[in-house]
């Protein structure tokens, strides 16, 4: 068993352990009438399943000699993680404020960007991806934060 595997497998089983609870208040719903915790409950569920999958794989797995070096934690970009779980709590922060889709243009932006890609793909791509979720999503009838939009009557 490699012990450097199991504290962040441990970590995003209680986090999504949490939110997944934490979403139970914003109301969940059913799948023909959604509440704004629906989507967060399920993902979050599926992030413990699989967490818990990797876990139980950490404990089976048998040591062998073409097994993956570890971890290089020199090679690892705290700085790119950085970014990222800064902008993602930002966003919680902001989204009812700006409103969904100028928080999440943002976000996607910033995330895309941060993966390395050119600045036209990145902002093409978070429109895209903005535009696919917000028009799907009020297709299924969820309403999402207007935010700044409210005030041009959006």
């Amino acid at each position: 068993m490699k012990t450097e595997e199991l504290p962040p497998i441990l970590f995003w089983i209680l986090l999504g352990l949490y939110v997944s609870w934490a979403s139970r208040g914003m109301g969940i719903g059913t799948l023909y009438y959604p509440g704004p915790g629906l989507m967060p409950f399920y993902l979050e569920i599926a992030l413990v399943l699989i967490s818990v999958y990797m876990l139980f794989r950490l404990f089976i797995k048998r040591t062998s000699e073409e097994e993956e070096p570890g971890i290089d934690w020199r090679r690892i970009r705290y700085f790119r993680m950085a970014v990222v779980v800064t902008a993602l709590i930002i966003y919680s922060l902001v989204i009812e404020q700006v409103g969904y889709i100028v928080a999440t243009l943002i976000l996607m932006v910033i995330l895309f960007g941060g993966s390395g890609t050119t600045k036209t793909y990145a902002v093409v791509a978070s429109l895209v991806t903005v535009l696919i979720t917000y028009f799907g999503f009020t297709y299924l009838g969820l309403r999402f934060p207007p935010g700044l939009l409210a005030v041009f009557g959006l």
